[in-house]
């Protein structure tokens, strides 16, 4: 199964050609220090001097930009790994991460983040459930995590960062209960919903000095991520299940956020206009154009605006190995047109993404809610057909 990506869309917002926040920042500090050294001497220096450093940078973040074109969220999660390592890489377990019961299925995180959890018994290539759970949980304000692995049934997180929106969280999840019965979704208590969001963290988990990309959990396993920075032509359920099937434990993590249609259509509107002018692309302006008629049409299921993100996590016996897997990972992803990187120093932060109290992600994409149901509909291979990895 698969849907066309709006790749114009689904890709951050540039201002000629550069990633917009580095651009506007380079913006305000050339104009800022412009002003304050023609203050300082006046009618001694020629105002042409900064419009040149200005193009300098300018050029220089686009070339940046389109290796990384996530930039400006690689920049926003820094404080964020920050918060949550010491500075020899141990993971700070005491700052949030571990969960506590808070009632009969809800789990709470010391910085307020409720979160419950459902275990899926079946997978289904069925992209009108999704689709339709997605429109249901929109306007919530709740934030999902689908966490698929080829060593265990696939997980759905559903957590409100604040212990005020408990009720919501429960709306989600009847709506997960009733739009997904196809994939008979079990709502974990939460004693066994702490368990399951916990388990990254028993035993120590270290940021490899030496090989920066790993983390070394209970120095028994190895473990790397790989980032996407940039979606293929078409999201292929069949991309999903040749990773999974590859014989190392292999999970991957969507992250979904809905953005309401009152806020979704101006935000397209605005990045239509600013597209266009910066880019001068009529096929650019074609995409949103498209994705602006999809959220006001009604086909199997209302489209929803969602801010969609993937991470990739390879784990294994030793640095060869795993570093053999990723390769594979990699090479299926250029596949169907994707383009992937070792997450190399931002393992850390997209580790720490897994869980709840950490609400930022290193990339995410916008993308119509048709093209993330393609994504998470991926049905589990047959096991006669691969070998399986075990957990470490």
């Amino acid at each position: 199964m698969q849907t066309p990506v709006y790749k114009a869309v689904s890709r951050p917002p540039q201002v000629f050609w550069a990633p917009m926040f580095p651009a506007v920042i380079n913006f305000t500090i050339q104009m800022a220090i412009m002003v304050m050294v023609m203050g300082a001497f006046p009618g001694k220096v020629n105002p042409d001097i900064f419009i040149l450093t200005f193009l300098i940078v300018h050029v220089g973040l686009i070339v940046w930009g389109q290796k990384e074109p996530h930039l400006s969220g690689i920049l926003l999660v820094q404080n964020m790994v920050r918060t949550h390592w010491t500075k020899d890489r141990d993971l700070k377990i005491d700052e949030g991460l571990i969960p506590s019961v808070a009632g009969e299925y809800a789990v709470r995180y010391k910085e307020g983040v409720l979160a419950c959890v459902f275990r899926l018994n079946k997978t289904a290539a069925n992209v009108t459930n999704w689709g339709q759970g997605l429109a249901d949980l929109n306007g919530l304000g709740v934030l999902i995590r689908v966490v698929m692995s080829n060593v265990e049934q696939t997980h759905i997180i559903l957590s409100v960062k604040e212990e005020k929106d408990r009720l919501r969280l429960e709306d989600a999840a009847r709506g997960v209960q009733s739009v997904l019965r196809d994939f008979e979704p079990v709502l974990l208590s939460a004693g066994e919903g702490k368990t399951f969001l916990e388990k990254e963290l028993r035993g120590s988990v270290h940021f490899s000095k030496n090989h920066k990309s790993l983390i070394v959990k209970n120095h028994q396993a190895y473990m790397t991520s790989v980032g996407i920075t940039a979606l293929g032509d078409q999201m292929d359920t069949r991309m999903f299940e040749e990773i999974l099937a590859l014989e190392n434990e292999i999970t991957i993590q969507h992250g979904i956020e809905m953005i309401p249609n009152a806020k979704a259509v101006p935000l397209l509107v605005q990045q239509r206009k600013m597209a266009y002018f910066t880019t001068f692309s009529q096929h650019v302006y074609n995409q949103y154009t498209a994705v602006l008629e999809k959220l006001s049409s009604f086909q199997d299921f209302p489209e929803v605006l969602c801010l969609y993100a993937i991470s990739i996590f390879v784990t294994g016996k030793s640095v060869a190995e795993i570093n053999q897997v990723a390769r594979k990972v990699i090479a299926i992803l250029d596949k169907y047109r994707f383009k992937s990187v070792l997450d190399g120093n931002l393992t850390q932060a997209t580790f720490l993404t897994q869980f709840p109290v950490c609400s930022k992600y290193p990339r995410r994409f916008l993308c119509p809610s048709e093209t993330v149901a393609v994504a998470l509909c991926t049905a589990k291979p047959k096991e006669e057909k691969y070998k399986w990895g075990t957990t470490f």
